[in-house]
């Protein structure tokens, strides 16, 4: 005689966001520090006045890690990294220059200073700045935007500068930044590799290739690096570095201005913006785009368990002969599998008997094993804090008894399912017949609310 096997859709959208939720606390902004400058005298040193700045030292840790394009910029009260794009011009953060020259145009003359370093056989080069260039809209203190500007100093540098391309940054591209970490008395020059991490929860606005933030993990980012250059590995200059996040665990995390989104014309650079430029920073906008990552990754996990169910389906009546439907129920994670990041578990239960095949077995004890589907749901972050959802699916021998005595009033026969060589108790439900079930449930709209054992 035919079973039938209802298959419910799950919705599991509130059961990932609560598995991810739990995991990190709520999507809000992440922390966020700006190196503007190094300021802490015990770690860094006083930061010289840039009247004093000519007592300021400037060294490589090794030719190899000193790029003869990539040097320190020198104002009151702070360092940076500053990097060259033009004989005369030069690329760093808007927030290593002095707030009051945040404008296009702006004089800047013995207010910051540019040391290009010895190596490579070329002398020490300094020059002071002359003009803002180009600058990004302003920024605050912790904000997560777009940081950028480009000046010009009083007098070419006798060096090649770096080639800028707006070709974006590409998920899991390997990046070199060439940085200015400050010491005691100046700064060393030297490299660091970096990756490119879209679509990470540290910082969602890292989408695409042409996002306007480009988000880097395994990135190492201190006070003095902003203004760095984050280089292809032929050597284009495809960004700044602009700041560092600070996470609990140690891991280092790193954002930059994506130069694909930087209007350039006085680099030659005359292209139209990618639309991908047009973005929100806010931190509501944060919180949106952390959301609508978790929705992703529920969508997908969504569609993964639909098609298993659709196939455990399709060949459930094939493998077995029973007298019950079966429903998908879910249960939490037990302590030993939450230690396995094991989130939810979904399992096969008896939904409703079959009466016809029930009335053959009136007064029996009925004891038989039944192999069914168990599917485990692991959701949490990689160590890039991308979201990360997975689907195992394994096949459990259950004993299923019960005594084929329906009860007088027809509200079902009490039913005991255990899995095999377990400590845990049996499960006993009252299971109703499936032809009441389905006058009030079609089975093609059948939900299935994630319930306890």
């Amino acid at each position: 005689m035919r079973n039938y096997f209802f298959v419910a859709v799950i919705f599991l959208q509130a059961l990932v966001i609560s598995a991810l939720l739990n995991s990190q606390g709520k999507a809000q902004p992440p922390v966020v520090l700006l190196h503007a400058s190094a300021q802490d005298p015990t770690s860094f040193g006083s930061p010289p006045p840039a009247t004093s700045a000519i007592q300021w030292n400037l060294s490589c840790a090794d030719d190899s890690e000193c790029e003869i394009n990539v040097g320190a910029l020198i104002r009151p009260n702070g360092v940076c990294t500053a990097f060259l794009v033009g004989r005369d011009l030069v690329a760093t953060n808007l927030h290593c220059i002095p707030e009051d020259l945040w404008k296009e145009k702006a004089a800047c003359a013995n207010k910051i200073l540019i040391i290009m370093p010895k190596t490579r056989g070329r002398p020490e080069e300094r020059r002071w700045c002359k003009e803002i260039i180009h600058v990004s809209p302003p920024i605050s203190e912790g904000s997560i935007r777009p940081d950028y500007a480009f000046l010009r100093v009083e007098s070419d540098f006798f060096r090649p500068p770096i080639s800028v391309s707006r070709r974006g940054i590409k998920d899991q591209e390997i990046l070199t930044v060439r940085r200015m970490s400050p010491t005691k008395d100046g700064g060393v020059m030297n490299t660091i590799r970096c990756k490119a991490v879209q679509n990470s929860m540290m910082n969602p606005h890292f989408k695409n290739d042409f996002s306007p933030l480009v988000f880097m993990s395994q990135c190492p980012i201190v006070r003095g690096n902003s203004g760095s250059p984050i280089l292809s590995i032929d050597g284009l200059a495809l960004g700044v570095v602009s700041t560092a996040h600070e996470v609990k665990e140690g891991d280092k995390f790193g954002t930059g201005s994506n130069f694909a989104c930087v209007e350039a014309g006085f680099l030659g650079l005359y292209a139209n913006l990618p639309i991908q430029c047009k973005d929100n920073f806010s931190e509501q906008e944060i919180v949106k785009k952390n959301n609508e990552l978790i929705l992703s990754a529920q969508t997908s996990l969504e569609e993964r368990f639909r098609k298993a169910l659709e196939i455990e389906a399709s060949t459930f009546n094939k493998r077995n002969s029973v007298e019950f439907a079966f429903q998908v129920m879910m249960r939490p994670a037990t302590v030993l599998e939450q230690k396995q990041n094991v989130s939810q578990v979904a399992e096969l239960l008896p939904q409703c008997y079959i009466q016809e095949k029930i009335r053959g077995l009136l007064g029996r004890e009925v004891d038989f094993v039944m192999a069914l589907k168990r599917w485990k749901i692991f959701s949490g972050r990689d160590k890039d804090r991308r979201i990360q959802t997975n689907l195992i699916e394994e096949v459990i021998n259950y004993r299923i008894t019960y005594k084929a005595q329906p009860d007088p009033k027809d509200s079902g026969i009490l039913v005991s399912i255990q899995e095999e060589k377990s400590a845990h108790p049996a499960i006993k439900a009252r299971v109703p017949v499936c032809q009441q079930l389905r006058q009030k449930v079609p089975a093609e709209s059948a939900k299935v609310t994630p319930g306890n054992r």
